[in-house]
């Protein structure tokens, strides 16, 4: 994962495909600032994984990503 300012980016670096990018959330009428991530955390179970990322607001999100074997296809970010 690569946090940027106001998007997450999954980005496999073995193979030669774009990286798949979402943006993170904001909160309602808060457009005035970029968001930044500060601190990441995996959790990782047999079949189970995500990360747990804090913005400098202090907001949490979960991020998950929609896999098939070894590819990613998409991510997801939930506030």
């Amino acid at each position: 994962l690569v946090c940027a300012e106001n998007k997450i980016i999954y980005q496999n670096y073995e193979a030669d495909v774009d990286g798949i990018e979402a943006p993170i959330p904001r909160r309602m009428g808060d457009d005035s600032t970029g968001i930044l991530i500060v601190s990441v955390a995996t959790h990782k179970q047999k079949d189970l994984f995500f990360f747990l990322v804090q913005s400098e607001l202090g907001d949490i999100y979960k991020v998950t990503l929609d896999y098939v074997g070894d590819e990613v296809h998409d991510i997801h970010i939930k506030y």
